[in-house]
Formats: C-alpha cells, sequence, structure tokens
C-alpha cells in the first residue's frame, strides 16, 4: 500500500490547508526581461472605452463626489431605510451613473443588473420562477434548475441565470434583512 503524504496544518477553528512551502527550491524562476516591447503586446491590453477619449465641443457629465462628504445616512424619505427608501435612492444612483457613464453603461452590461432584469419578465412569471425555486433551494440535493428549464421554455438559460442572481436573490435577501435579521441564511444563495 503506497500512500501518499501530504503535509497539512490545523488551523485553530480545526479546519485542514495543504501547507505551501517557501524556499529557493520551491520558488519560479523568472529571467529578467532585457527585450523591447513588440507592437503586438497593446493587442492584450484590449481597447480603452473609459474614460471617453476627449472630442472637441462634446462634453461629458463625470461629476465628482466632494472628499471628506462622506455618506449621508439621513434622507428626506418619510419612511428611512425602508424598502421604498432604498429603492428609491439605488435606482437615483443608478440614473446619475447612467448618465456619467453614456453607452458605456450599456457596453459593461449595467443596463442587465440587479432588479431593473424583473422588468422583462411578468408578474405570472416570477410568482411562477418563485413558487419552483422556493422549496427546492441549492444547498438539499434537490435541484430546481431543470423544472426551471421546462417551466420557461421560451426564456434562455442565460435570462433565468439573470433572474436568479439579479432578481430573486435579491428579494430573497431583502425580507430576510427586514423580518429576520438575526436569522439570515446564505447558505443556499450560490
Amino acid at each position: 500500500m503506497n500512500l501518499k503524504i501530504i503535509s497539512t496544518t490545523v488551523t485553530r477553528f480545526g479546519s485542514y490547508y495543504k501547507c505551501v512551502p517557501v524556499a529557493p527550491g520551491f520558488q519560479a524562476e523568472v529571467p529578467k526581461w532585457t527585450g523591447v516591447p513588440s507592437e503586438s503586446d497593446s493587442k492584450w491590453l484590449g481597447t480603452k472605452i473609459w474614460p471617453p477619449p476627449v472630442m472637441p465641443g462634446i462634453r461629458f457629465l463625470i461629476e465628482r463626489e466632494r472628499v471628506g462628504k462622506g455618506r449621508q445616512d439621513q434622507c428626506g424619505c418619510p419612511l428611512q431605510g425602508s424598502i421604498d427608501c432604498v429603492r428609491f435612492h439605488v435606482a437615483e444612483r443608478r440614473k446619475r451613473l447612467k448618465l456619467e457613464l453614456g453607452s458605456t453603461f450599456q457596453d459593461w452590461k449595467f443596463d442587465q443588473m440587479g432588479e431593473e432584469v424583473a422588468q422583462t419578465w411578468t408578474e405570472e412569471d416570477q410568482k411562477k420562477f418563485s413558487a419552483i425555486v422556493g422549496p427546492n433551494p441549492l444547498s438539499i440535493e434537490k435541484c430546481f434548475w431543470s423544472g426551471i428549464y421546462k417551466s420557461f421554455p421560451r426564456k434562455s438559460r442565460e435570462e433565468l441565470v439573470s433572474y436568479y442572481f439579479n432578481v430573486f436573490l435579491l428579494k430573497r435577501r431583502r425580507h430576510q434583512n427586514r423580518f429576520a435579521p438575526n436569522d439570515i441564511n446564505s447558505d443556499d444563495d450560490d
């Protein structure tokens, strides 16, 4: 019987991890680069899209927050910290970011993030999705994805996954934060 011995260490929390030796014999030797940059090197850098190039006659709104102002904990909302208050301020910031970034907002796919994704879903489809996922969290052995794919044949895998992470999980987390802040279980959130 040939046993491979792996050097491990036990942390104070009882978990094991593999030791990584640090000594000259265990390090990669990278020779000093002495060449000149090749013109093809820039192809690995991609295309610069932000900040946009300065064009005569075209002005971009790039508003900077004053330094030292800190985060405002007070707002004029009737119920500060409520779901509607938070939604309002997120929408306000999103609108401002969209204005600042211009077309880059879509290029970076910010328009496909957050609860905005729900706007392409009907109320009925959202309820149907919740009914399927609700009793089948990922932490137990049942996986809801096969049921989701069958129930929404006209929606792409990308749309379903996007809705799950951008809308469904945010709603679940929001509900848990509001109604059971001391008993939040995010193990099934993947």
